[in-house]
């Protein structure tokens, strides 16, 4: 409910000007006024730091429409604001807090929108580093005047689809170089790299590709038919061997590890989840799994079993 107050005479007409928008905000506009305010923001404030309540309202002077739920991949819509008032407003968005695997793009942190505009912001997200949600603050201020801002936070739910989606470094053809990348890396078949391995998403080899030592990946690393590691595997997210597969390190998978038919692993396994074994298919170290352990027709495992869950053949 808005209040109002008896001025007296004395106060200047500039006065009343200034307070015309705060005014339209509280109770709905001023004589004349058509527009009706039912809420956008968290937090309105004037130059005399007068706060104001609201709800998400799309429709209301600075309406928000925000993304729900967002996809992980890069340049996912997040927001779309759309300006309702008569001012030019700039709009700033930043993340509440950091969240591993999420970026707002730099050029579209801070945007113009006319008035009776919208503008659209994005964001990038990781799917290997599977956020659940994303937290951002919003603040719009009348750039010419600067008499007024709006702020606040909200959040949104994160959709992962695909956690190995989203750009990738390819390699087509034999390198000696480690491979440090800041997203998913895939092997064409048949290529060889002769070096370390360390990517922030996923770590995809085709059928007979190799890596000669070890992968590190934030999410899911998978080995196609007859493809090889030579090394350890890192994984924060599951590890999978196809058909003949071989990895002569230790895995340690933040999620689950699975082998194909004849696939082998020569060092221990470390699992967040399950391991499963396909047929023929064997593991010389232990097994430590925070899930079930299941080995198809003559599966082997050679050293000792820790499972969260159960052990079946």
């Amino acid at each position: 409910m808005s209040k109002h107050r008896n001025r007296s005479r004395g106060e200047s007409s500039s006065l009343l000007s200034r307070r015309r928008l705060l005014l339209s905000l509280v109770g709905g506009g001023l004589s004349g006024a058509s527009t009706h305010v039912t809420g956008a923001f968290s937090n309105v404030a004037a130059k005399r730091e007068t706060n104001i309540d609201t709800a998400d309202d799309t429709s209301a002077l600075v309406g928000v429409d925000v993304e729900k739920p967002v996809e992980a991949t890069i340049g996912s819509p997040l927001v779309t604001v759309t300006n309702n008032t008569t001012e030019r407003l700039r709009v700033d968005i930043s993340l509440t807090e950091d969240i591993d695997g999420v970026t707002i793009p730099t050029d579209t942190q801070q945007q113009p929108i006319p008035s009776e505009r919208e503008a659209k912001f994005t964001v990038d997200v990781n799917p290997a580093k599977q956020p659940d949600q994303i937290e951002f603050t919003l603040e719009a201020v009348d750039t010419a005047t600067g008499d007024f801002s709006v702020s606040l936070s909200r959040s949104t739910p994160v959709e992962v689809t695909n956690p190995c989606a989203g750009p990738r470094l390819v390699i087509q053809e034999d390198t000696e170089e480690t491979i440090d990348e800041g997203k998913t890396v895939e092997l064409l078949s048949n290529v060889i790299v002769h070096n370390h391995i360390n990517a922030a998403g996923c770590v995809v080899l085709n059928s007979e590709a190799k890596v000669k030592q070890s992968v590190e990946a934030g999410g899911n690393v998978s080995l196609g038919r007859n493809a090889k590691i030579k090394g350890s595997v890192n994984a924060g997210g599951d590890v999978s061997l196809g058909r003949n597969a071989k990895i002569k390190g230790s895995v340690n998978a933040g999620g689950d590890v699975s082998l194909g038919r004849n696939a082998k692993i020569k060092g221990s396994v470390n699992a967040g989840g399950d391991v499963s074994l396909g047929r023929n298919a064997k593991i010389k170290g232990s097994v430590n799994a925070g899930g079930d352990v299941s080995l198809g027709r003559n599966a082997k495992i050679k050293g000792p079993v820790d499972a969260g869950g159960t052990v079946s053949r």
